[in-house]
């Protein structure tokens, strides 16, 4: 999924005078088309279907493509994205969406705050910013962030998906 764009064969010829001249032929009419959206700061899902949409026209994607849209950025945990799917599978031969890169926007500091409805968000957010205040190794700091949003991910009761870590 990674060789995106025309799939190309070259035709090469060489004349009797001795000059060449090479054409490239289309192999396939079906392209990968790849592309990065920027969710940061969207409040909803219709937000998010118009910033896929203007990256998709940008990139010329056609019906007969393969499109794969990795959403990056910070977003609220409270945007579903479960419209995506729908939107654009109908649109493209294949459409694959890649949350992996998103970071959920959660306010840690209001999370620490005991309550009766989240005792159990209040206690695991706290005990995790102990480790992380612990440690100053920078892979131990990026694991135990990790851990925090799959923990309150997995809270809410949302799918969990492996976020790209470096």
């Amino acid at each position: 999924m990674d060789e995106t764009g025309d799939k190309i064969a070259i035709l090469g010829e060489i004349n009797s005078s001795g000059s060449v001249s090479l054409k490239p032929i289309v192999i396939c009419r079906r392209r990968i088309i790849s592309v990065d959206v920027d969710v940061t700061g969207a409040k909803s899902d219709e937000s998010v279907l118009q910033r896929v949409a203007q990256r998709l026209d940008k990139s010329e994607a056609r019906e007969e493509d393969i499109v794969c849209i990795s959403l990056i950025g910070t977003l609220s945990p409270l945007v579903e994205l479960s419209a995506i799917d729908r939107e654009f599978s109908s649109r493209y031969f294949h459409v694959r969406i890649s949350r992996s890169r998103l970071t959920p926007d959660y306010d840690i500091e209001a999370l620490l705050v005991d309550s009766a409805a989240a005792p159990l968000r209040s206690a695991f957010v706290r005990k995790m910013l102990e480790r992380k205040n612990s440690t100053s190794d920078p892979e131990e700091l990026a694991t135990i962030d990790d851990a925090i949003y799959y923990g309150l991910s997995a809270l809410d009761g949302r799918p969990l998906e492996p976020r790209d870590v470096d």
